[in-house]
């Protein structure tokens, strides 16, 4: 994750690496267009290596998200290419299309080809089923969602063609990458008071001592037993504070 520190004044922005990938005609250009754009392209261009978009989503959970979006081809002619592009994602779309079986069990391949530029389980991944809106299905909803949960996946249905879920899914992953930086974020500003509080607890031990060899001389070391010649040393821890 790459959080780029605001200027003085301006509100931190999170910044987030997403790709996404599937088969060809799986629409994953078209859920592109529509977040971005709000609008669907109904001309089939199909993309050449990859295509790139930068969204900004405001107000995911009080703090605003910029997602880097990274959209690559479904035509396996262009792998060489475009896997060199997973390196560095911090959340994965898995796009198939619901009137499709192939674009499901093709997902197997995908996630294959995520394992291998990405450290399996450091991404967070939603599959996402596509084009909902078709009269028709051929994947079962409850199929595809077993097999994402099995994984530990999220899981989102969606229409590109008419807008239905489809910031959704971008926000379901943007909102589990900013969840998992705030808890660092507290994990470390815990750790910081802990230091602080240790430090000062030392800082205070030792001023205390350095006052007792200024002040209080060779008494404050501990009282001379007369008979023996030897310190009580116990005289003087007595006046120790109790540390808690």
């Amino acid at each position: 994750m790459t959080d780029k520190r605001p200027l003085l004044g301006a509100e931190k922005q999170y910044h987030y690496k997403v790709v996404i990938v599937g088969d060809s005609f799986t629409g994953k250009s078209s859920l592109l267009s529509r977040l971005s754009d709000k609008e669907f392209e109904r001309a089939y261009a199909p993309t050449i290596g990859v295509d790139y978009k930068v969204h900004q989503l405001r107000n995911v959970q009080g703090k605003n998200v910029r997602l880097s979006l990274w959209d690559n081809a479904g035509d396996r002619k262009f792998n060489s290419i475009v896997t060199n592009y997973f390196r560095g994602a911090e959340g994965v779309l898995l796009v198939y299309d619901v009137t499709n079986p192939a674009s499901f069990a093709n997902l197997k391949t995908w996630l294959a080809e995520i394992d291998s530029k990405i450290v399996p389980g450091s991404a967070t991944v939603c599959v996402v089923g596509n084009k909902i809106d078709a009269p028709r299905r051929a994947v079962s909803r409850d199929d595809a969602r077993s097999w994402a949960f099995e994984r530990g996946f999220q899981y989102m249905e969606c229409s590109a063609l008419n807008g239905t879920n489809v910031e959704e899914c971008f926000v379901s992953v943007a909102t589990t990458l900013l969840n998992h930086a705030l808890e660092r974020e507290e994990a470390e500003e815990e750790e910081k008071l802990r230091r602080a509080a240790a430090q000062r607890k030392s800082t205070t031990f030792a001023a205390f001592f350095q006052r007792q060899r200024e002040h209080a001389g060779e008494e404050a070391v501990g009282a001379v037993d007369g008979s023996t010649g030897r310190c009580g040393l116990s005289s003087y821890f007595c006046f120790l504070p109790r540390w808690h």
